[in-house]
């Protein structure tokens, strides 16, 4: 579940793809027919719009704000990247939709965590969430839960209910449906597209303890993304809290603060960053590092130092689904989120945990006049800065603002 398998399962949500496109192997046969599908329905819909005038078919009319609900919904429900938050508000600003961080967070709130994927856990892989009836059977579930918009359109599908009706295994009689999703890994290491055909001998379709639940047995009630607010990230950041170990949900410990990924590599490597640590990375956002690298190794450099569940990451910067710590990214990092991270000091205490993330000054709210005037005496003087704190605990909720 890195970004690009996270979007490539999100687009089905959207009802822009066709089934099976975010859970089908490369290397498996069937692969081949969804891409022979795909380019069928894409000469089908440029027809209906150009000879036909039918604008139904456009990707604007397709990607509406419900669409968009639905893709994010998916996200959260399935703990994918948190790279995705970046290309959804990106893909809503340029559909002209508005649909914003206050939409996700509302979202993350009341959707639950159904499926959990590598890295989030080590033993379930892309693979057996197609066996278990792939992104058409989450969304199945996200509907008999009520927490799906049924009635918007897809490519393939006059609404979302038709497609769930066909294509969700818990409800298809189609037999060709069930082959579609029985689609098997190999067996042997390979990079070469279709080269295989390897089918289950039967589907996963159990609801209670499977790889996909349903909302009464899911693996947590909150899910699997979830926005943070506070007087150092006020207009929010994310946290993948279905990677985040439940025994860090609520972190307390001492700043260790990086002026780039590469200072923080050599920080961790070289023993500066200890248990019970908060390691803060800044300037890696698109005001600090231009092109926003994606940072992969801080995260695992500490899981490989024993350290994953033992510290916390703060940043500005990028990251994809790959979380060994309690960690947060903003998703769309601007100067004020670089100036609160600016005065943070080395050995600052700070507390972590998944609704929150500020620093414990005397002025309880972020956006406190008390507060702003704080930041600025602190901004004057360059003096030690208040504690930060992280919040990851699910059942923890910031004051609605």
């Amino acid at each position: 579940m890195f970004t690009a398998n996270s979007m490539n399962c999100l687009t089905e949500a959207l009802g822009l793809s066709l089934p099976g496109n975010g859970t089908t192997l490369a290397t498996h046969a069937d692969r081949e027919q969804l891409f022979k599908e795909a380019g069928r329905r894409i000469v089908d819909l440029a027809r209906r719009y150009y000879e036909k005038d039918d604008e139904s078919a456009l990707p604007r009319s397709i990607a509406s704000f419900a669409a968009f609900e639905n893709a994010m919904s998916l996200d959260v429900a399935m703990g994918g990247s948190t790279n995705t938050v970046l290309h959804l508000l990106a893909a809503a600003r340029e559909a002209g939709v508005d649909f914003t961080m206050k939409d996700i967070d509302r979202i993350s709130r009341r959707v639950p965590c159904l499926c959990k994927v590598a890295p989030a856990v080590a033993d379930v892989h892309i693979e057996d969430v197609h066996r278990a009836g792939g992104i058409m059977a989450i969304l199945g579930e996200l509907d008999r839960a009520g927490l799906l918009n049924r009635d918007v359109p897809t490519v393939h599908s006059k609404t979302m209910a038709d497609a769930l009706s066909r294509w969700d295994i818990m409800q298809a009689h189609d037999t060709s449906v069930f082959t579609l999703y029985r689609a098997a890994p190999g067996g042997v290491p390979t990079q070469v597209a279709f080269s295989q055909d390897r089918r289950w001998n039967e589907l996963d379709m159990d609801r209670s303890q499977g790889i996909i639940r349903d909302k009464a047995h899911a693996f947590s009630q909150d899910g699997g993304l979830a926005v943070l607010y506070g007087n150092i990230a006020e207009k929010g950041c994310i946290v993948k809290t279905a990677g985040v170990d439940e025994s860090i949900w609520k972190f307390t410990g001492k700043a260790r603060v990086y002026e780039s990924q590469e200072d923080a590599v050599e920080g961790i490597l070289g023993e500066q960053v200890q248990a019970g640590d908060v390691v803060v990375i800044r300037y890696e956002g698109p005001k600090g590092g231009p092109g926003m690298q994606e940072m992969l190794y801080p995260t695992s450099y500490l899981k490989s130092r024993g350290l994953g569940a033992q510290c916390a990451l703060l940043t500005d910067g990028r990251f994809s689904a790959a979380p060994p710590a309690c960690r947060s990214a903003t998703p769309r990092p601007r100067r004020p989120a670089v100036a609160r991270l600016r005065w943070s000091r080395m050995a600052t205490p700070s507390r972590s945990t998944s609704r929150t993330v500020a620093s414990t000054s005397p002025s309880p709210t972020p956006n406190s006049l008390r507060d702003a005037r704080q930041w600025r005496r602190r901004a004057a003087r360059r003096g030690s800065p208040p504690t930060a704190s992280v919040s990851s605990r699910p059942h923890c909720r910031p004051t609605r603002r």
